[in-house]
């Protein structure tokens, strides 16, 4: 009576810890879920027990890394690794990131799995933005240090050019030899430009600027050069604050956006382009936790072009990455570097066949001022 009464205890002891755990905790015999606590439920997007309880674990586990779970149960019970990391999947079928602390157990006489799962999402993604920035950091390195002695040479090729028109102006069949390498020199003498601006460092001569009026003057030029039947619209909103910046910097950040929905609708199609304060929401603050929370300016530059897929995306800043769409090489890579530098973020969102929507997050100049004052 003694050893069961004790066993008894030590049951409702475990049912306790088990359901009343701030950890996210499930139970399972045979590769299924038999118990899982109110944690786990909410972890996965779930409200009642009875719609897990009898399922396959690997239902919960994103399909992608189910293969991490059945290398294990093969393995298993020979051997148990207690901890390994993986995505499980919620019930509206988005993914997170998870840490598992898996031990065996009897329950009743029969062998379990308890596993007590945790969400890393936090940290893989703090993780994944300080890869992305050292990476960036290092080409941007790279990136100066050419373009500081690529500007050496150019300097020369560009005095040299210019003397030579000084001298031959009239000399037809000089100037006819001249005027192509002067002009690859300018086009030598922008890609510097955007070279220096990728780094960390750049030479930057910021001030108060309106950005809604800036952004329309760039808007107004650039439409003279693309196809009628492309429909490019500027909606910003009255009270938008300044913004203190570089505005030869940031013109080029605005173009080549554009320039790249430009090349992404092709002959037909729409650039809606707007801008107005706003807020960092929950999923940017988790993102980029480096970042004050509060207004910011917002540039959002949306089309319905050809977009890109997830493999694309990730490379969108390298340096010199290019697709079939010319000006999304370079010019991204640049804008990285030119919006990083002004204390601001570029989010990226894009589905192939779809479009691409395109945010620029400034932060407000402290004055605060806006065009409406």
């Amino acid at each position: 009576e003694g050893a069961k009464e004790a066993f008894q205890q030590s049951e409702m002891r475990y049912r306790t810890l088990f359901r009343e755990s701030r950890e996210a905790r499930s139970l399972a015999k045979n590769g299924k879920i038999v118990e899982v606590n109110g944690k786990w439920l909410e972890l996965h997007g779930f409200e009642d027990e009875k719609e897990v309880v009898g399922r396959d674990v690997l239902q919960f586990i994103y399909e992608e890394d189910r293969k991490i779970l059945e290398d294990r149960r093969r393995r298993w019970p020979e051997k148990l690794e207690a901890v390994y990391e993986l995505r499980d999947v919620r019930r509206d079928g988005s993914a997170i990131d998870v840490e598992v602390y898996s031990s065996r157990i009897s329950i009743g006489g029969e062998d379990a799995i308890l596993a007590t799962i945790h969400d890393i999402s936090d940290r893989k993604r703090l993780e994944e933005q300080t890869r992305k920035m050292r990476k960036m950091e290092a080409m941007a390195t790279l990136a100066g240090g050419i373009a500081h002695h690529f500007n050496n040479a150019l300097s020369s090729i560009t005095a040299h050019t210019g003397l030579l028109e000084m001298d031959f102006s009239n000399n037809e069949k000089i100037m006819h030899c001249v005027k192509p390498m002067k002009r690859a020199a300018d086009r030598m003498a922008n890609l510097t430009a955007q070279l220096l601006a990728c780094g960390l460092g750049g030479r930057y001569h910021p001030k108060p600027l309106v950005i809604s009026d800036y952004v329309n003057s760039i808007v107004l030029s650039m439409r003279q050069n693309i196809p009628d039947s492309v429909r490019m619209t500027f909606n910003p909103t009255m009270d938008v604050p300044r913004v203190t910046v570089d505005p030869n910097q940031v013109s080029m950040v605005i173009s080549a956006v554009i320039e790249n929905a430009v090349e992404a609708v092709g002959k037909d199609g729409f650039i809606q382009i707007s801008c107005e304060k706003e807020m960092l929401n929950e999923a940017l603050q988790r993102e980029h936790p480096n970042y004050e929370p509060g207004p910011y300016v917002c540039l959002h530059v949306e089309d319905n072009g050809k977009g890109m897929d997830s493999k694309t995306l990730e490379k969108i800043y390298e340096p010199f990455f290019t697709t079939h769409f010319v000006g999304r090489g370079l010019g991204m890579s640049a804008a990285y570097g030119i919006v990083m530098n002004h204390g601001g973020l570029i989010c990226i969102e894009s589905k192939l066949d779809v479009g691409t929507s395109v945010r620029i997050y400034l932060p407000p100049a402290e004055d605060g001022g806006s065009k409406g004052e």
